[in-house]
């Protein structure tokens, strides 16, 4: 979880591997929500926030801004469209706001709806 801090609030955009490696720690975060019990709120409110906090500090960037998901590796954009309609479905963060992006990036990369 410290790594996942540092990247995001050190991390370098312009850096090689930077969104490999945010799109890495999201899609093991949404695993995490998934399988942490309700009742164990605080661990499941830390990973939401953890979460959510990765979205916005991605959707401050200018290629999320400009709708520019191309430049994204394939591999990385199928990460990222996971973790995202993943979220949406759980209620992680908004679908209204979110799901198109998820959507989109899932065609720039290639990746099936199904």
């Amino acid at each position: 979880m410290e790594t996942y801090l540092e990247l995001l609030q050190n991390g370098n955009p312009e850096e090689d591997g930077y969104l490999k490696k945010t799109a890495e720690c999201l899609v093991a975060c949404i695993d995490s929500i998934e399988k942490t019990d309700m009742q164990l709120y605080e661990h499941y409110r830390a990973l939401v926030d953890e979460f959510r906090q990765g979205i916005r500090t991605l959707s401050r960037q200018s290629w999320w801004q400009a709708g520019d998901y191309g430049q994204l590796d394939a591999e990385t954009g199928k990460m990222l469209a996971d973790a995202i309609i993943r979220a949406c479905a759980m209620n992680v963060i908004l679908q209204e706001k979110y799901q198109s992006i998820g959507e989109r990036l899932q065609a720039v990369s290639g990746e099936d709806k199904n």
